[in-house]
């Protein structure tokens, strides 16, 4: 096994320390670029393209990815055109002029308006895979410090660490987003949480019920069967994965069904999705049937009228419409018992009839929104 220089492995422990948060991923990415003898570094994942901001990068990096990216340059960059192709075809490591030649350096105008304004002229790359996806961390260093030479083929050996960061972050973001659908699931939301392509992590189980002859997953991303519908749906995932504020987040859509009412979905970004590490969760998708009774979760109700977990219970059942009778049924409680825990209700509502608790229980949902 290659030794690393204390240097490189003390990079990739800060790497590892980003995953968790304890060191913050542009000073983890300034340390690898530092020991690979660059000035810059970041991770990309192929296909990225100008979502390349999503991912953890150096801090001169980020500020050139931000012109490369406002500037439109990612629409022709030669770079990834020429590289991927060859990373692919399993040279797992390229330098500038394995892709380009003197004479296109003095011609492309990206070297003369873009690249010589960040003074990072010369560019290199190792590429590694996690899973189905090939990744890559490309270096950039100054004109000074000239190209990179066959002393840099050493990155190579970098490959399984690399993948190792990427991989745990994948595992992390996997685990990460079925917590979060769970956690919505118990204040009734549908949800399915998207990675930074827009493919689908994870639905909980009220998100894969609404599944069927109208919305679907196809290859890992959801689709609606509608034509006008679906364009609708992939402008709205692809417009929250490019929103970097909440202000920017798209408005919600309809899915148009072949029959009754139409779905409404709503995106919402995770607070990682509104910062820089890539690796981690992005974006969740709000799905709400409104054929569905509107109705409020045992967790609200407990929050909100200080319930127990049983009368909680008994009030959401309540809430949608059922009877006592049917409600009891349904929570395996005798008839008496339910009783008694309505009585309760009244009692902590300030409500004497069922009619006034079930009026108030409709203004706690709209309050609270479609739980």
């Amino acid at each position: 096994m290659t030794v690393l220089s204390p240097d490189m492995q003390d990079a990739l422990n800060a790497c590892h320390g980003g995953l968790t948060d304890q060191t913050d991923w542009t000073t983890a990415m300034q340390a690898l670029a530092v020991a690979a003898g660059a000035d810059a570094a970041c991770f990309y994942a192929e296909g990225a393209a100008e979502l390349r901001l999503r991912f953890p990068a150096s801090p001169r990096y980020q500020h050139f990815l931000e012109d490369f990216l406002t500037g439109g340059w990612w629409r022709r960059d030669h770079r990834a055109l020429r590289g991927w192709t060859r990373l692919r075809g399993g040279n797992r490591f390229l330098v500038e002029h394995d892709l380009v030649t003197d004479k296109e350096r003095e011609a492309l105008p990206v070297y003369h308006d873009l690249y010589s304004k960040h003074d990072l002229t010369w560019w290199a790359a190792v590429s590694f895979r996690v899973g189905d996806q090939d990744w890559a961390m490309p270096l950039l260093r100054s004109e000074a410090k000239g190209p990179f030479g066959a002393e840099a083929r050493g990155l190579l050996d970098l490959t399984p660490h690399l993948a190792r960061v990427v991989g745990i972050g994948a595992a992390m973001t996997t685990t990460g987003a079925r917590d979060a659908v769970d956690m919505l699931e118990m204040g009734q939301r549908a949800a399915v949480s998207l990675d930074w392509s827009g493919r689908c992590l994870a639905l909980n189980a009220k998100a894969e019920a609404l599944l069927g002859t109208d919305l679907f997953v196809a290859r890992r991303r959801l689709r609606a069967t509608d034509a006008a519908s679906d364009r609708q749906l992939q402008a709205l995932v692809w417009a929250a994965l490019e929103a970097r504020s909440m202000a920017e987040l798209p408005p919600a859509i309809t899915i148009k069904r072949s029959a009754g009412l139409p779905l409404v979905v709503d995106a919402i970004a995770t607070p990682s999705a509104l910062g820089t590490s890539g690796l981690k969760l992005q974006t969740i998708l709000l799905l709400t049937d409104l054929a569905e009774p509107a109705r409020i979760g045992t967790v609200q109700l407990r929050q909100i009228f200080g319930f127990t977990a049983a009368e909680a219970r008994l009030a959401e059942q309540l809430s949608a419409g059922w009877t006592l009778a049917e409600s009891s049924q349904h929570l395996g409680l005798s008839l008496e018992t339910a009783r008694t825990q309505l009585k309760t209700i009244f009692v902590r509502t300030g409500t004497h009839r069922q009619a006034d608790l079930l009026r108030l229980l409709d203004r706690a949902v709209r309050a609270v929104g479609r739980w």
